[in-house]
């Protein structure tokens, strides 16, 4: 690095002596400008990209965020929700009986207390 007294000598040698030390400066500080621009740009295509939304691209739904979709155009069946009519619920595991977690729970306590004694 110059010190003040060196730029102060070049300074007393004349013009010719000054342009000599600052344009290689000059163009020092050039090139990295013109390649920020570039960045510049480069980040502006990639940001454009990234707000494409999932319906115009290849991206997934989900990397959109909170996005208010249009409504469905199906209608709504007639079906009330639920079962068959008349059903209950049955399960082949066992046997057709209703299933009941409070009778099994019983049967295990009952279990264990018979096998305390």
């Amino acid at each position: 690095m110059m010190t003040h007294e060196d730029i102060q000598a070049v300074y007393q040698q004349g013009p010719e002596a000054v342009l000599a030390l600052v344009e290689p400066l000059w163009l020092r500080i050039a090139q990295p400008q013109e390649q920020i621009v570039q960045l510049q740009a480069q980040v502006q295509a990639l940001a454009d990209r990234v707000a494409t939304k999932s319906r115009h691209s290849s991206k997934p739904p989900s990397s959109e965020g909170f996005v208010k979709q249009t409504r469905s155009l199906r209608q709504p069946s007639q079906r009330k929700p639920g079962g068959a009519a008349g059903s209950s619920r049955r399960d082949a595991a066992t046997g057709g009986r209703a299933r009941s977690v409070g009778a099994a729970r019983a049967n295990a306590v009952r279990g264990l207390w018979d096998s305390a004694q």
